[in-house]
């Protein structure tokens, strides 16, 4: 039963912590859209109207299919976020252009690994935080508990020191 409770402990602070996070998870998002809007907008310049990029026989079909409207952009840029093949979608690209890695890059850095490293970091911080809070809330806890209980062990001590003397022997 007490490995059953401690069990239950964990998965009490798993759930905590993940509605805890919710802010953060909804601020990240947030974020997350704001930068694949943004990136959208400036492939979409960069990508889709350079004629160069869209008459090329290989990268035309490409592009058509992964940066037609902002909305393709940025769902084929959303790769980016969970490194999901991103490969597939900077590799033909800045094989045949390669100043587009300075588009690439930032955007590699910035959303895969800055953002999610933050995000990471802020959850670590509010798991602390409330790890914190508990052991304070438990301190608060034996303290009273202690309080409470000991006028009833000085009772019980007067009443075992027969002689007065404010100590105990074992006879």
């Amino acid at each position: 039963a007490v490995r059953l409770l401690r069990m239950f402990r964990v998965v009490w602070r798993l759930i905590y912590g993940l509605l805890t996070s919710a802010n953060t998870m909804l601020s990240t998002l947030a974020l997350i859209l704001l930068f694949l809007y943004i990136f959208a907008c400036v492939g979409l310049e960069l990508i889709t109207k350079n004629e160069a990029i869209r008459n090329h026989p290989v990268l035309g079909d490409f592009v058509e299919l992964n940066f037609n409207s902002l909305f393709s952009t940025m769902v084929t840029l959303l790769q980016f976020v969970t490194l999901d093949s991103i490969h597939t979608i900077y590799r033909p690209l800045v094989k045949e252009y390669p100043v587009l890695l300075l588009y690439f890059l930032p955007l590699l850095l910035i959303i895969s690994i800055s953002l999610m490293n933050m995000v990471t970091a802020v959850l670590v911080e509010s798991a602390l935080l409330q790890a914190n809070y508990d052991r304070e809330a438990r301190r608060h806890y034996v303290v009273k508990k202690v309080k409470e209980e000991s006028p009833i062990y000085k009772a019980l001590f007067r009443q075992l020191d027969k002689d007065g003397s404010q100590s105990l022997c074992v006879a």
